[in-house]
């Protein structure tokens, strides 16, 4: 089978995670396959064997607001991957946030059992539709929607999905409103109007997943520290998986 893995990284101050992230990806999950990092750089990141993909450019050509958009979100670029990368190739494909470690060896039998089961694939939030949080689709759905899906808990930062038309579409319908927004609203957001309005039954959540609250062994083998400065990331990276601490 062909898997591919892929981030999405801008700005110097966000370099240190996704290469924590990528480090982790390859010595502890021991991924044989392919990675790619959608980027505003084209420097590498060191020992990764990731391939590092300018995109700012291409994006300012598609997008002429995209340089001096308020609020910017690194999230608005996940759903751009089909311009970069031919996804033909492979069987299955995982986004992962760069404020996510693998902190397990069961990588590679995750990716397999996502493909096998063919689903698009996103991770559980601790926070669910019904809160009204922009980030949960609050901006986007109505009153009405969220009193009808409010128990689905929805987290972009983990996103899979076979190669296939019903995920093309779906990235397609993403990427198609976080343009017409000029990405200042929640690209989480509207991922979870895709998967609900048009989608219900076509999707599942990955289990193998989990949210970090503290420095501590989780058992799951992806460990996402989301927040504000991606709290503890760097001491789980170090004290717990036992990585260089300088992310190199």
């Amino acid at each position: 089978m062909r898997f591919l893995i892929y981030l999405v990284s801008f700005g110097s101050g966000f370099r240190h995670f996704t290469q924590m992230a990528l480090n982790s990806i390859r010595e502890v999950g021991q991924w044989p396959h392919d990675i790619v990092v959608l980027s505003d750089t084209d420097a590498l990141f060191g020992g990764s064997g990731a391939t590092v993909i300018n995109i700012q450019p291409d994006l300012l050509r598609r997008y002429p607001w995209f340089g001096s958009t308020a609020g910017l979100r690194l999230g608005h670029c996940k759903p751009e991957i089909e311009h970069y990368v031919d996804l033909e190739r492979y069987d299955y494909v995982l986004y992962l946030d760069s404020d996510i470690l693998v902190n397990t060896n069961r990588l590679i039998a995750l990716v397999e059992t996502l493909c096998s089961e063919s689903h698009f694939g996103v991770q559980r939030d601790n926070v669910s539709v019904m809160s009204g949080a922009s980030f949960a689709g609050g901006s986007v759905l109505t009153p009405e929607e969220r009193a009808m899906w409010g128990h689905y808990q929805i987290n972009s930062g983990v996103v899979g999905f076979p190669v296939s038309s019903r995920s093309r579409r779906i990235l397609r319908d993403w990427r198609r409103m976080n343009a017409a927004a000029h990405f200042k609203s929640r690209d989480q957001g509207n991922l979870i109007a895709v998967l609900l309005r048009k989608n219900l039954g076509q999707w599942a959540y990955i289990q193998d997943a989990t949210l970090a609250r503290r420095v501590r062994r989780y058992e799951e083998t992806l460990v996402h520290f989301a927040g504000p400065g991606h709290p503890n990331m760097a001491e789980y990276y170090e004290q717990i998986l036992g990585l260089d601490p300088l992310g190199r």
